[in-house]
């Protein structure tokens, strides 16, 4: 992803957009720019005029703004060699205020004894009015590094074995950057040199010779391989080669303005050897992340809603179904008592089938005729016999009603011989149970006809049941 890389070196301010593989726009600041308090302005206005894009910031310069140190810890964890190197920092006060900074070891390869760190300083103040210009044009200020960590790609292309101590010492702007440090990238001391074509080629070779003493004292590393890279390094330290047994190569990666823009978009905000701390450089990162999460969180909440009324849907639903099972429940157990009824129905039938073919030998109303030999008494006129069946009662018993009419001889009590039948019939085998019968109150038939039709004295009937 492309950001803004910032450049100042040797007082010439660049902006540009930039990635590390190329530099898709720039612009340079048009005066030479020296110090801290006349860069905040050029930095806010290049942010406001220029057309770069891109929403992180990451700037880079040799000016003395930063300091580089070297310094010493005993072997620790990284969190305790943090606070060592910062009281360090506060001790050596690299300037009259409060500082921040980055390192970076320059022993990996010693196991035991001192830790050796490069240390780059930079004053609070600085970078806290650094970053509220940034912020203020609405962008994320992510790194801070000194312009010599640009310098890596080159080291590593170097054909120099890995664990020699070289010095490169390469064009930047109208000065040179000298940097002590490995092939595998490893920086270990950095130096710049302004102005080095006023200096001409004897006063940049005898700055040479100090950063190598340097290195000889501070590092215990005795250079004797240089590398130059850009033209003006190039015709200046080429009298230089063979001298005190040092070596003069050209490096195969021509150093130029745009190369510090480039490089430095490779480096880390984490790194350990960014000078802004990490409440300034993760700031935007963070604020990314929690709006990152409260998308999530409000996406779960969203979707649980859904979901909830989803639930809430499919609960109603059930509810119905169910509803509707237990009205369809209700409907089948209707049908079944229905069934049921249907079911005793047709086993009564089947009963008074069954009684009508077993006592399809003896008739029921033979039976009940010849009954009536032993009810009706000797001398009483019987004019009609009315035998049928009324209906099937519990258990599938038949029951039949019996009728009876006639009349009663001259001289005769009419009421206590139809009392004296009835309570024959009550006796008899049929068991007979009377229901109506001449003289009982509102009785039918209590004055029954002949079937021409003409009213008799001394008539009665007596109808019973018989089960």
């Amino acid at each position: 992803m492309a950001v803004i890389a910032v450049s100042w070196i040797q007082g010439v301010v660049r902006i540009a957009t930039a990635t590390p593989g190329k530099v898709l726009r720039s612009s340079e600041a048009g005066t030479l720019v020296s110090s801290p308090a006349d860069f905040l302005p050029i930095l806010n206005q290049l942010l406001t005029t220029t057309r770069v894009s891109g929403t992180e910031v990451i700037v880079c310069t040799d000016n003395p703004v930063i300091n580089p140190l070297v310094e010493e810890t005993p072997p620790a964890n990284a969190k305790v060699v943090a606070n060592l190197l910062a009281r360090r920092v506060e001790k050596a006060k690299p300037f009259p205020e409060p500082s921040l900074f980055g390192y970076a070891r320059v022993n990996p390869e010693a196991k035991s004894g001192p830790q050796a760190y490069l240390v780059t300083a930079s004053p609070k103040r600085f970078v806290d009015e650094m970053d509220t210009v940034i912020t203020a044009q609405g962008l994320d200020f992510i790194g801070y590094y000194p312009a010599a960590l640009s310098l890596r790609s080159v080291l590593r292309s170097l054909p120099s074995p890995g664990e020699q101590v070289v010095l490169l010492v390469a064009d930047a702007e109208t000065g040179l950057m000298q940097v002590i440090g490995r092939s595998n990238g490893q920086v270990l001391f950095y130096r710049t040199l302004g102005t080095s074509e006023g200096r001409g080629a004897e006063g940049v070779q005898r700055e040479i010779r100090r950063t190598l003493l340097f290195a000889e004292q501070k590092l215990n590393a005795k250079v004797s391989t240089i590398y130059t890279s850009g033209t003006s390094s190039t015709t200046l330290l080429q009298g230089m080669s063979g001298a005190d047994g040092l070596q003069i190569f050209s490096a195969s990666i021509n150093v130029d303005p745009s190369l510090y823009l480039r490089a430095i978009t490779a480096l880390k905000s984490t790194s350990i050897e960014n000078i802004l701390p990490a409440a300034i450089s993760q700031r935007g990162k963070r604020r990314r992340m929690r709006l990152g999460i409260n998308l999530f969180l409000g996406a779960v909440l969203i979707f649980s809603f859904f979901d909830t009324t989803q639930v809430q849907y499919k609960k109603i639903s059930l509810n119905n179904d169910i509803r509707n099972l237990g009205d369809q429940i209700a409907a089948r157990q209707q049908e079944v008592v229905k069934a049921r009824e249907d079911l005793q129905a047709l086993s009564t039938r089947q009963e008074t089938i069954r009684i009508l073919e077993e006592e399809a030998d003896s008739p029921v109303v033979e039976s009940i005729y010849r009954s009536l030999d032993g009810v009706i008494p000797s001398g009483l006129v019987l004019d009609r016999c009315m035998v049928w069946l009324d209906k099937i009662g519990p258990g599938g018993r038949a029951e039949y009603l019996v009728q009876i009419e006639g009349t009663v001889p001259e001289g005769k009590a009419l009421l206590p011989l139809i009392a004296k039948i009835g309570e024959t019939m009550e006796r008899s085998g049929l068991k007979m149970t009377v229901e109506a019968k001449t003289g009982d109150a509102a009785a039918p038939g209590a004055d029954p006809k002949k079937p021409e039709g003409s009213r008799k004295s001394g008539g009665y009937f007596i109808r019973a049941r018989i089960r």
